[in-house]
């Protein structure tokens, strides 16, 4: 009797075992953050952005960096637009690298303002002042259609956040970490001179939304070493550091008036010179400015 008790209590655990195990197959919920974020694409929402951009390369001593700040607001079908400004910075001992309009243009503030299919850009003529606005989209378009600012990965798009968890681990409650590539996340594209593998750090919070993102990435690129060096193969070390704030803010991106922006295509050869070293993202680089 003792021993059919055993067998019977079991059979009991291994049932509820497997039927557990059918109902998580059944119900493979979705990442809470993925839901935190999608519940936020609302039109008139949108959150507030803070990103530093460092690089280094291999043989040249000093930092390249770009901070940002602005805010990203939401639209519908989970477009959206942006009002950034970014600021390049140079260490000292990185400046012999650069003629001085390199480093006037280096240093002059980006602002990007993109509403809907355009995006307006000031700051890439800076003897033209601040209000000297260009405007990109059809043929030629303003960086990746995924990249906004400096970071690689947009946490705002649910279908590329929902691949970074899949493919993370998470070492401790609130943290996301993986590598990835961009092939992965977005397929082949054209106009994409190099697949970069990116590590990752995603960190949310209590509320499950993000509020800081960390990627890392090293590849071999080209530099000009000063006004008269020959272009060299460098290795280029990025980390580009994103903040998430104010979730929720009640956000209103406006374009430029169409009589202060002059349409940026035929502009291009003679804004995108090749520069020196100069640091990831659009703030003023060439490679992030690339027609399609």
């Amino acid at each position: 009797m003792r021993r059919l008790a055993i067998a019977v209590a079991a059979s009991a655990a291994a049932a509820v075992v497997a039927g557990s195990g059918q109902a998580q197959a059944q119900a493979a919920p979705v990442p809470r953050p993925v839901e935190s974020v999608k519940a936020q694409l609302v039109p008139g929402g949108g959150v507030l952005i803070s990103e530093t951009a460092r690089a280094t390369y291999t043989g040249i001593k000093g930092t390249f960096s770009v901070k940002t700040t602005g805010s990203v607001g939401f639209g519908r079908a989970g477009n959206t637009d942006y009002d950034l400004v970014s600021r390049g910075q140079i260490s000292p001992e990185a400046e012999k690298f650069f003629s001085e309009k390199d480093l006037e243009r280096l240093r002059t503030p980006i602002h990007t303002i993109k509403v809907g299919r355009h995006t307006y850009v000031s700051g890439l003529r800076p003897d033209r002042g601040a209000d000297d606005w260009l405007r990109f989209g059809g043929d030629v378009t303003w960086g990746e259609e995924d990249q906004r600012g400096s970071q690689f990965l947009d946490v705002l798009n649910v279908t590329v956040l929902k691949k970074l968890i899949a493919k993370a681990v998470s070492p401790r409650p609130g943290e996301y970490q993986g590598t990835i590539t961009r092939r992965e996340l977005y397929g082949e594209r054209p106009w994409e001179m190099d697949v970069r593998k990116l590590s990752y750090r995603l960190f949310v919070g209590t509320d499950q939304l993000p509020v800081r993102l960390v990627t890392e990435t090293s590849q071999k690129t080209t530099v000009n070493l000063g006004e008269k060096g020959k272009p060299v193969r460098r290795t280029e070390h990025a980390v580009v550091d994103t903040r998430y704030r104010a979730w929720g803010t009640r956000v209103t991106i406006t374009a430029p008036s169409e009589s202060e922006a002059v349409t940026a295509g035929s502009l291009m050869t003679q804004l995108f010179t090749p520069l020196s070293p100069v640091p990831i993202g659009p703030a003023g680089t060439p490679d992030a400015n690339r027609p399609r």
